[in-house]
């Protein structure tokens, strides 16, 4: 899958705009086909790679990787790989891990 090269310079956020921004932007598919989506672009200057997601969101992103059809290699590289840590908010880490259970992650 890969961006559209006309939409390639528009996820570039300039300075002046918010943290972040979406963006419609058409995606091409290994067999040619395009598809319009929303895209959410953050800032450079906004992100924090100090920062680790936790765990529960990281089983929403690799199962909607799986769905979406991400190569294992891209699965294994990009989301796997990342670090988690452990929710402290013992109510929301189970009411997501239900919503995961409940889609059949």
């Amino acid at each position: 899958m890969r961006v559209h090269r006309r939409n390639q310079c528009q996820l570039r956020p300039k300075a002046s705009e918010a943290a972040t921004s979406t963006r419609t932007v058409t995606v091409i598919n290994d067999k040619g086909r395009r598809r319009k989506v929303l895209y959410l672009s953050r800032h450079p200057d906004y992100i924090d790679d100090s920062l680790k997601p936790y765990g529960w969101y990281k089983d929403f992103v690799l199962g909607d990787g799986r769905e979406h059809g991400l190569s294992p290699e891209y699965i294994a590289e990009y989301i796997q790989s990342v670090d988690v840590i452990e929710d402290p908010d013992k109510t929301r880490d189970n009411k997501q891990r239900a919503t995961l259970g409940s889609l059949g992650r």
